[in-house]
């Protein structure tokens, strides 16, 4: 655990604004159709770059990758786990939350990302599959971080 007497060590959960280009290569990966794999890599690592600066600039000090590489936490499991697949929701289906808000949950829904992202569900045997793609992940934000003082990774 790091600990200070000079400040509050702070961080943040969750996924960060992806840059277009990074979300619509996502999104065929997403739907498993052709893309560029050394574009996409490329992608991702700028925008890991990009994230990492915007969380020093803000002082946060213990850092992440913003889950550049990833479309959702929901979907993205079926590229690191077998046993996942994409499922289509019943059409016209919303979240049980957004019921009480329901001109929010249009602007949710008709986004670029949630009119072409399929839900994913467990359909088969589970086994881990994604070491590759977390070693690569791990290593944007080292060569990001290389240089910086005082910054943890989550």
């Amino acid at each position: 655990m790091r600990r200070s007497t000079d400040r509050i060590h702070t961080t943040h959960t969750g996924s960060l604004p992806r840059p277009t280009e990074v979300q619509v290569l996502l999104y065929a990966q997403d739907r498993d159709e052709p893309f560029d794999q050394a574009l996409f890599d490329e992608k991702v690592r700028l925008a890991v770059q990009a994230t990492v600066r915007q969380q020093l600039a803000a002082g946060i000090n213990i850092i992440n990758d913003g889950k550049m590489s990833k479309i959702s936490y929901a979907t993205y499991v079926k590229h690191r786990l077998t046993g996942f697949s994409r499922v289509e929701a019943p059409r016209g289906r919303v979240w049980a939350d957004l019921d009480e808000f329901p001109a929010y949950a249009q602007r949710v829904f008709q986004s670029a990302g949630r009119s072409v992202t399929a839900a994913t569900a467990c359909t088969g045997p589970v086994s881990y599959v994604g070491a590759e793609a977390a070693q690569q992940d791990i290593a944007y934000i080292k060569a990001t971080l290389q240089g910086v003082e005082n910054a943890g990774v989550l």
